[in-house]
């Protein structure tokens, strides 16, 4: 909320979320559904999806993501990955958690 609150929340699309209480409600709905999404937000006619992958601590390190402009791929297409996309970050957890050694 903090950092939420102390950006300047520029509009870079008619779906760019500029409101701190709406940005911070689409904050708690991410973290419930364990995945991102960005439907047009940021690009006109871009959309993508992404899930955390967790450093051993269980600290999010980083993101893996999906995206592709509208006529190629769909958000409800961008959103059928998600499942292997999970299924590849818990890989690649598995990676950093053995110091990337197999």
């Amino acid at each position: 909320k903090r950092i939420v609150d102390a950006q300047s929340l520029e509009r870079f699309t008619s779906h760019t979320l500029t409101d701190p209480a709406a940005l911070m409600e689409d904050l708690t709905t991410t973290r419930a559904n364990g995945f991102g999404i960005d439907n047009e937000e940021f690009y006109d006619g871009m959309v993508a999806v992404s899930v955390p992958i967790n450093d051993p601590a269980g600290r999010i390190c980083a993101t893996l993501a999906v995206h592709g402009l509208v006529p190629r791929l769909s958000l409800d297409k961008a959103r059928s990955h998600i499942p292997q996309m999970r299924e590849a970050a818990k890989r690649l957890e598995a990676t950093l958690g053995t110091g990337g050694h197999h």
